[in-house]
């Protein structure tokens, strides 16, 4: 009868024997006997007889599993008159994990234990208490638990889950990283779950730890300039004032007015009224020495507007026209041709 820490049906030098397990054997002729195992897990039904076939059943204890079958037979004969095969394996029914998701371990970088406890057994399990301790190479500093978990800050991660019922599991973690001298050896841990009804289950896990991890630098590929269009200033037509034929106020010749000698009209001589003769009578040869004086009209010269200069021109002296010297004697002349003219009517 032994302790299955590895549940693989075989016992193993290490696994230990279970004491107080009962266990019946029944011959062929339907004779019942019992008995239980000792301290060592050993069992012993004696005088037997050969030429019979014996069954062994064993009760499984409370808060384990078995991992081999429960029953098994034999037949003794004068050649074998005893035998010692008829062995029995038992798990917990507290059952322990360990394992590690991330995989490898680096030193330095954070790793995660996973720890799950099972109640593999058909009855309640209470009390049941889980019990990690890390071993050297774990930085205390890095120890997390996760929650319900309580860290003495040395070595031990403690969790209370109190009851567990059968085929229930419960999960805990923690999260760690090794010192940098833990690189290059191997990492060994070890987890305890223990309960009030059934015997403790333990779980190890053992790691190379490797060097630290370099940082690999990913290039940011910093995006090779892309040429922000700078607006070079497609030349919009921007009218490049040609000179637009700013009308330079060439100084078109504004005629100086030369005063165009406006006549000043000397009075046209409106013809002094030529005396007609109006037929008197007959003359008396009576001589009037009072000669009769002929009227004469005088006229006034009405002066013609001269031009008034544009402002621009300087007026020049107004030239007294040829004409108007030449008028006066013409005047003076007609004028004498009528008193001439007059004389010699009188006469």
């Amino acid at each position: 009868m032994w302790f299955d820490e590895d549940s693989d049906g075989l016992q193993d030098v290490q696994e230990r024997g279970l004491a107080g397990v009962f266990l019946t054997l029944v011959d062929d002729l339907a004779r019942v006997r019992g008995t239980a195992s000792d301290g060592a897990g050993h069992y012993l039904f004696a005088d037997v007889l050969v030429g019979h076939t014996y069954t062994v059943t064993v009760s499984t204890p409370p808060g384990y599993v078995p991992t081999t079958p429960e029953v098994l037979s034999t037949t003794l004969t004068s050649g074998s008159p005893n035998d010692d095969t008829l062995d029995f394996g038992f798990m917990g029914g507290l059952a322990v994990r360990k394992s590690r998701p991330g995989g490898d371990v680096f030193a330095t970088n954070p790793f995660v234990y996973l720890i799950c406890v099972s109640n593999n057994s058909s009855s309640l399990l209470s009390g049941v208490l889980v019990t990690d301790t890390l071993l050297a190479g774990i930085e205390p500093g890095t120890v997390q638990p996760s929650p319900g978990g309580s860290f003495d800050g040395a070595s031990q991660v403690t969790w209370r889950l109190e009851l567990l019922r059968p085929g229930a599991s419960e999960c805990v973690s923690i999260t760690a990283a090794t010192s940098v001298s833990a690189a290059g050896a191997y990492l060994r841990n070890v987890v305890v779950a223990s309960s009030l009804d059934a015997p403790p289950a333990h779980a190890e896990d053992v790691v190379w730890v490797y060097a630290p991890l370099e940082p690999t630098i990913t290039p940011t590929s910093t995006p090779s300039p892309t040429a922000t269009p700078t607006r070079t200033g497609t030349p919009t037509a921007t009218p490049t004032a040609s000179p637009t034929a700013t009308s330079t106020t060439t100084a078109t010749a504004t005629p100086t007015v030369s005063p165009t000698a406006t006549p000043t009209m000397s009075p046209t001589a409106t013809a002094s009224p030529t005396q007609t003769r109006t037929p008197t009578q007959t003359l008396t040869p009576t001589r009037s020495a009072t000669p009769t004086a002929t009227a004469w009209t005088t006229f006034t010269a009405t002066p013609t507007p001269s031009t008034t200069a544009t402002p621009s021109v300087t007026p020049s002296p107004t030239a007294t026209t040829e004409a108007s010297r030449v008028f006066l004697p013409l005047a003076m002349r007609r004028h004498t041709r009528s008193l001439a003219l007059a004389v010699i009517l009188k006469e």
